[in-house]
C-alpha cells in the first residue's frame, strides 16, 4: 500500500472511532460529569507544573500506565508512540539518536544530539556510547516520559533543536510501598526489577531503591563460522534515591544510579551482502559470516542533586548533575565491516580489527526562581545554567591490511573534547484578559570548544595529524506564545520557538582528501519555527486532543555525509539552509464499553522539507548540490494506534487486553537522496490478569514479524528486531 493509501486507511479508521463514540455518547446536561473521565496529566514543559491541556504547546506524554498497557521495552519502542519522532540506528541501542520535525539528520557518533535529552529537568546527554539518546536505566521506576515537540531552546536550550524529552522518575514517598517483577521471552530473555519505598522518617526522610538485571543469550543474528549468536546482551543497574523534607518550605532529593551493560558491537550486527569485490558475503539478514565477536561494554555513574526552597518571593530551585561513563568497543571484525572479509591478496587474507575507549565526564547545575502567586495575572522564571563536560576517545584500528590502501586505514586516533557552557534564561507570562495570554521566553548561550587530535600510523609515517583546535560561539534563542481560551476547555495558540545546536569537530577524518584541515571543524546551526495549535476536550471529556502545524527554518544545517570514496569515515558539515514543515494530531480517550473500560490513544504525523538554493555537500569526494531535494529524515506519514479493554472478572480480578499498530513510511535516510528510508507496519499486544497484589502478563512483540532496515552504514544494512514473545509476573506489596 502506497502512503496516500495507508493515510487514508488510518483517517477512515480514525473517523469510524470517533464517530462511533460520538453516536453512543449519551447526552449530558450542563455541568453534569461522565465517568469515566481521562485523568489530568501535569507536565513541566514551561519548568512549571501545569496541567497538560492548559499548555500552548505541542506536548506527548507516556505515562507509567502506558508502560503496563503497551508493549514498551527500550528506546525504539517508546518512540513509536511519538508524533514526528523517528528513531535513528546503527544496530546496538548505544549507537540510537532522536530525530523530531526533521531535525537531527546529521549525526556521529560523539557529536551533539539534535534532541534536548534531560532527566528529571536535567540535560543528561554528551558524549559516544549512548550519550544521544535514553538507556534502560533512564526509563526504569519511570513517572513519565514528556516530550516538548518543535524547538525548546529558551527554556531547556542546549541541542532542543527539534524538540526536548525529559524523563521524570519517581521520587520517595510516605508509604511503604514496592514492586518486584520477572519476565521471559522466547530470546532467552530473563528480566528481574525490583523497587522498594521506605518512609524512614514520616514527613521528613525517605529512601527509594531499586534495581534491575537482564540476561538475554539468545537472539536472531548468528555467526555462520561457530553457530554463536552475536546479538546477546546482558545489563544491570541500580539506583538509590533519598528525600529530605526539612520543612514545609525545603526540600532536597539526591539521586544516585549506576549501570552496566555488554552487547554487540556494531561490526557484528551489520548486514553486507556482497564485499567490495561484488562475491556474496552475509548469506541473509540474520546470519553474519565473521571471524570475530566484537563486544562493547559501558559503565556509568550519575548523580541527581536537586533542591527546592519555596520562599515569599517565588520557588527557588538549584539542580546540579554529575555523570561519568567509560565505554569500550573490542574485537570489532573491520574487515568485514568494510568489504574485505576472507579476501586474500598474494596468499595472505585481509585481517583488521577495530577498538575504541572512551573516558567521559560531565558537570552541570541549574539555578533559577519562578513566581508561585496563582492569584496573580503574572507569571515569571528567571535562572542560570551551566555545563561542563570531558570527553577523551581511543580508536585503533589494526591487524594485517596486506595492500597499501587497507594498510594506510592501520591506525590509531586519539582525540580529546572539553566543553564549557554558560546560559541565562528567562520568561514572563501575563494573562492579558480572562481568555488571552502571552508568553514571552529567551536564553543567551556561551559555548566554549577546545579539541586536540593526534593520528599516529601503524605502518609508516605517511598520513600523520596532529592539531589544536578552539572554537566559541553565543547565541540568543527567544520565543514567544500568544494562546485564546475556547469554552469548555478548548485552548487555541500559535507559537514563533527558536533553538541552537553548537558547533564541533569531526574526529573521523579521512587522510585521503585535499586540505582536511578545513573539514575538521564546523559550526552551530540555528531553527527558528512557526507554530500553531488546537487541543481540547471532545464528546464530553472522554477524548482528548491536539492539534498542531508548524513551518521551520534551519541555517547552516548539520549534516552527515561520506567525504572520501576510500576512506569508510563520515563527518558532519555544514550544509546550508532549508525549510521543513509539517502536522501532528494525537488523541487520548476513556469510555465505557460494556461492562469494562476501552483506553485509545491515536497520533500520526505527516513531515516534508526542502534544502534552500547553494546547499551541498562533499560525498565521496565530489561536492553535491542539494538544492531542492528533500530533508533527509522526513517521514511522509508517522502513525500509531493504541488499543485497551479492561474488564472485571470476579471478585478483585481485572482482566486487560491490549493492542498497538505503529506504521512509517516515505522519506530518505541520507542527505544525497540516495537511500530511501523503509516502510513499516508493526503490531503488539498484551493479555493480562491483575489480582489485588499481583498482576500477570503475556505479550507478543512484532506479531506479523515485520522485517525492515533501520539504517546503511558504509554498505552494512542494520535491522529491526524479529517477533518475540514473552511473559511476566509482577508482585505488588
Amino acid at each position: 500500500m502506497n502512503k496516500y493509501g495507508t493515510l487514508k486507511v488510518l483517517v477512515m479508521l480514525e473517523l469510524m472511532v470517533v464517530a462511533g463514540l460520538w453516536v453512543s455518547a449519551p447526552a449530558v446536561a450542563e455541568g453534569e460529569s461522565l465517568t469515566p473521565v481521562l485523568e489530568e496529566v501535569i507536565v513541566t514543559a514551561r519548568r512549571r507544573d501545569e496541567k497538560l491541556m492548559d499548555i500552548p504547546a505541542a506536548i506527548s506524554v507516556i505515562s507509567e500506565a502506558d508502560h503496563d498497557l503497551l508493549v514498551l521495552d527500550d528506546l525504539a519502542d517508546y518512540l513509536r508512540q511519538i508524533p514526528g519522532a523517528v528513531l535513528v540506528n546503527s544496530g546496538p541501542e548505544y549507537l540510537s539518536d532522536i530525530s523530531m520535525r526533521g531535525q537531527g539528520g546529521g549525526r556521529l557518533g560523539f557529536s551533539e544530539s539534535a534532541t534536548g535529552i534531560f532527566r528529571n529537568g536535567l540535560y543528561v546527554a554528551g558524549g559516544g556510547f549512548g550519550g544521544r539518546s535514553l538507556s534502560r536505566m533512564d526509563f526504569f521506576d519511570m513517572e513519565s516520559l514528556q516530550v516538548y515537540r518543535g524547538p525548546q531552546g529558551a527554556l531547556y536550550g542546549r541541542n532542543a533543536v527539534g524538540g526536548a524529552i525529559n524523563v521524570i522518575s519517581k521520587r520517595p514517598g510516605d508509604t511503604f510501598e514496592g514492586w518486584a517483577k520477572i519476565g521471559y521471552n522466547d530470546f532467552d530473555r530473563f528480566l528481574l526489577e525490583s523497587v522498594i519505598n521506605l518512609p524512614v522518617v514520616e514527613d521528613k526522610f525517605a529512601l527509594r531503591l531499586g534495581g534491575y538485571y537482564l540476561d538475554q543469550s539468545d537472539g536472531f543474528i548468528t555467526d555462520i563460522n561457530t553457530g554463536k549468536t552475536l546479538d546477546r546482551s546482558e545489563q544491570k543497574g541500580v539506583r538509590v534515591a533519598a528525600q529530605l523534607q526539612q520543612d514545609e518550605n525545603f526540600t532536597v532529593n539526591l539521586t544516585i544510579e549506576y549501570r552496566e551493560s555488554e552487547a554487540a558491537g556494531f561490526s557484528s550486527l551489520g548486514f553486507r551482502e556482497f564485499r567490495t569485490d561484488r562475491v556474496p558475503l552475509d548469506p541473509s539478514r540474520f546470519e553474519r559470516d565473521v571471524s570475530t565477536d566484537g563486544r562493547v561494554v559501558i559503565d556509568e555513574t550519575t548523580v541527581f542533586l536537586q533542591m527546592l526552597w519555596e520562599t515569599s518571593v517565588g520557588e527557588v530551585h538549584a539542580d546540579f548533575n554529575y555523570k561519568t561513563r567509560d565505554g569500550a568497543r573490542s574485537n570489532g571484525d573491520f574487515d568485514h565491516f568494510i568489504g574485505f572479509q576472507n579476501r586474500a591478496f598474494g596468499g595472505r587474507p585481509v585481517e583488521m580489527f577495530s577498538d575504541q575507549t572512551e573516558d567521559f565526564s560531565r558537570y552541570s547545575g541549574m539555578l533559577y526562581l519562578t513566581s508561585t502567586d496563582t492569584s496573580s495575572r503574572w507569571n515569571w522564571l528567571l535562572g542560570t545554567e551551566f555545563q561542563s563536560y570531558d570527553d577523551g576517545v581511543e580508536t585503533r584500528i589494526s591487524g594485517d591490511g596486506v595492500i597499501a590502501p587497507l594498510n594506510n586505514l592501520r591506525r590509531t586516533d586519539i582525540f580529546h573534547e572539553e566543553l564549557e557552557s554558560l546560559a541565562i534564561f528567562g520568561s514572563l507570562d501575563v494573562d492579558l484578559t480572562d481568555r488571552w495570554s502571552l508568553a514571552l521566553e529567551a536564553r543567551l548561550q556561551n559555548d566554549s570548544k577546545d579539541f586536540t587530535f593526534d593520528r599516529v600510523p601503524e605502518s609508516a609515517p605517511r598520513g600523520a595529524i596532529s592539531l589544536v583546535e578552539g572554537k566559541e560561539w553565543t547565541r540568543v534563542t527567544p520565543g514567544a506564545t500568544l494562546s485564546y481560551k475556547l469554552s469548555d476547555g478548548h485552548l487555541i495558540y500559535g507559537r514563533l520557538a527558536t533553538g541552537y545546536r553548537p558547533g564541533g569537530f569531526n574526529s573521523g577524518i579521512p587522510a585521503d582528501i585535499p586540505d582536511v584541515g578545513n573539514l575538521v571543524a564546523f559550526g552551530p546551526e540555528y531553527i527558528k519555527s512557526a507554530e500553531l495549535g488546537w487541543k481540547g476536550p471532545l464528546f464530553g471529556r472522554h477524548l482528548r486532543a491536539d492539534l498542531a502545524v508548524f513551518y521551520a527554518e534551519t541555517g547552516d544545517v548539520q549534516a552527515v555525509t561520506y567525504p572520501s570514496p576510500t576512506s569508510n569515515g563520515v563527518i558532519l558539515q555544514n550544509a546550508g539552509d532549508n525549510n521543513t514543515w509539517g502536522f501532528e494530531f494525537q488523541v487520548q480517550g476513556l469510555y465505557e464499553v460494556g461492562p469494562g473500560e476501552l483506553r485509545l490513544t491515536l497520533g500520526f504525523s505527516a513531515v516534508d522539507g526542502e534544502w534552500k538554493e547553494g546547499s551541498a555537500v562533499i560525498a565521496s569526494g565530489k561536492t553535491v548540490d542539494i538544492s531542492g531535494t528533500r530533508v533527509n529524515r522526513t517521514r511522509d506519514l508517522i502513525a500509531n494506534i493504541g488499543l485497551a479493554y479492561s474488564v472485571p472478572v470476579s471478585g478483585n480480578l481485572m482482566f486487560v487486553a491490549s493492542g498497538s499498530y505503529q506504521s512509517e513510511s516515505g522519506g530518505y535516510e541520507n542527505v544525497i537522496t540516495t537511500r530511501k528510508m523503509q516502510a513499516f507496519d508493526l503490531f503488539d499486544a498484551r493479555l493480562s490478569l491483575l489480582g489485588e497484589s499481583w498482576k500477570c502478563s503475556v505479550f507478543v512483540k512484532n506479531l506479523t514479524d515485520k522485517i525492515y532496515r533501520l539504517q546503511q552504514l558504509s554498505q552494512n544494512d542494520y535491522f529491526n528486531q524479529r517477533r518475540s514473545y514473552g511473559v511476566s509476573v509482577t508482585y505488588l506489596f
